[in-house]
């Protein structure tokens, strides 16, 4: 989902129902034929395109979803920032266990555990502001899709 985001591939797939191959895809995102093929694979097993012409991408609900900047937001901030952040919750969790401190909870992990240094929320806040400009995006989109992805 990270690249399908980051790529922003769904823009590139056409949305009349023949698609585009995997071939001109790659082409157009300056993309390894074969990587991209595996990733649109994957995809497809969560529904998101479709390969309903052998060797053709074409949209899904989801995948027609993403065309939208805010969804596009959300996307790539849950694939950025939310899970890497859920793969270091056992990290914290292992090395400060029931710890309150502020540079010491499960919510800072991401930050102290992956720059390996224990600072605080506080002072990296102004590191953040691209990730927050993109959450902030994302937010009222995270709410409203909810109905798009509960009736698929």
């Amino acid at each position: 989902m990270q690249a399908i985001a980051r790529f922003d591939i769904a823009s590139k797939v056409p949305l009349n129902s023949d698609g585009i191959s995997y071939k001109e895809l790659a082409s157009q995102l300056d993309l390894d034929e074969q990587i991209l093929r595996r990733l649109i694979r994957h995809a497809t097993t969560m529904r998101v395109f479709a390969e309903r012409r052998h060797e053709f991408v074409s949209h899904t609900a989801i995948s027609k979803a993403l065309l939208d900047p805010n969804m596009r937001a959300w996307l790539k901030t849950g694939s950025n920032e939310l899970w890497p952040a859920s793969t270091k919750v056992v990290d914290a969790l292992t090395k400060w266990p029931g710890s309150g401190e502020p540079t010491e909870t499960v919510c800072i992990a991401t930050f102290v555990l992956e720059w390996a240094t224990d600072r605080t929320l506080r002072r990296d806040l102004r590191l953040l502001m691209e990730r927050r400009d993109l959450s902030i995006k994302c937010l009222p989109q995270s709410l409203s899709a909810l109905p798009i992805l509960l009736r698929l």
